[in-house]
């Protein structure tokens, strides 16, 4: 709630100011942090999400993967605070878990799956979602439902290879209602045995909503990627 009392192109840098200082022992400044710019990130992971080079550093790989065997989540969440001119330009939230092999989903498309389909159950991956506040959100112009709601956008992120992602993007005039959706996390995905494994689980309000209105608009839906866990 306290990242989420920031307003972009409306909070100061000393309201901004005022989170840090509270959230100021998981902190993580850019190179510099002053009313003119300031890259200022809240970072709350376990030890692995600490490990030099994230979770790939080689000298500690064994335990980090002993503990993604033992269905360790590694969770990581962060929350970005961007600072321009004495106004806050963009707030970024990020969560991301750890998928262990044969939890993940496998193709509930119509037919065969297509050739280079990635079978999810078949292999270890990220499950990750984005949640940008931000004065100039790209643009959705591509899609029949743009004019539905220029004020946010949402959608699977480019190029996530070996990882299921979502993201949402919205500006400051989108409505509170709206904005209740568009960062609901579910950070169960953070804590239970079982993990989560797709988008819906990790943000199913933003993803529901995105399924439906592709199906309204283009006349098919996304490949929804669901599925029993081999257990």
């Amino acid at each position: 709630m306290d990242i989420r009392s920031l307003q972009v192109e409306k909070s100061s840098f000393s309201d901004a100011q005022k989170v840090m200082t509270k959230w100021g022992k998981w902190h993580r400044y850019g190179q510099r942090c002053d009313a003119s710019r300031c890259d200022y990130a809240i970072v709350l992971t376990d030890w692995a999400g600490e490990l030099p080079g994230f979770y790939h550093r080689q000298l500690l790989y064994p335990v980090v993967k002993l503990a993604q065997l033992l269905h360790a989540h590694m969770p990581y969440v962060q929350a970005d605070i961007e600072v321009h001119d004495g106004l806050v330009s963009q707030v970024t939230f990020l969560v991301w878990t750890y998928v262990p092999k044969g939890y993940g989903p496998g193709w509930d498309g119509d037919g065969p799956e297509p050739p280079g389909y990635f079978e999810y159950k078949a292999s270890e991956y990220d499950l990750v979602g984005v949640a940008k506040s931000t004065g100039h959100p790209r643009s959705n112009l591509e899609w029949p439902h743009a004019d539905d709601h220029p004020e946010y956008d949402m959608r699977p992120p480019a190029g996530c290879e070996g990882c299921l992602g979502f993201d949402t993007e919205f500006a400051p005039s989108t409505r509170k209602e709206d904005l209740d959706w568009l960062v609901g996390f579910n950070f169960s995905c953070m804590t239970r045995w079982s993990p989560c494994t797709v988008e819906s689980e990790l943000m199913p309000e933003a993803w529901s909503r995105y399924v439906a209105e592709r199906t309204r608009n283009i006349g098919s839906g996304v490949p929804v990627v669901q599925g029993s866990p081999d257990r």
